[in-house]
């Protein structure tokens, strides 16, 4: 299960959100290029980004506005399954 959290750039004041974990049948990708995330089939092989950056899990949260890394967490919007 995972949780999708609101999140608030320090740099641009841009909110967004930004989920952990995954679902039953998906995971959670993170590009660490530009900070955008993808749900995969658990099963499926990880494509490149649109970007051309790698995706990969667990890497911490960037702004997809202006894409810095200094972002305060915000409330648990939901869980996801």
């Amino acid at each position: 299960m995972g949780s999708i959290y609101r999140y608030y750039c320090e740099k641009c004041d841009h909110p967004f959100q930004f989920e952990f974990g995954g679902g039953f049948r998906y995971e959670t990708y993170t590009c660490t290029d530009c900070g955008q995330q993808k749900g995969i089939l658990r099963e499926a092989s990880i494509p490149p980004c649109s970007c051309g950056g790698n995706l990969g899990r667990n890497h911490p949260p960037k702004c997809p506005k202006c894409g810095s890394s200094k972002v305060l967490e915000g409330r648990l919007m939901m869980h996801s399954d």
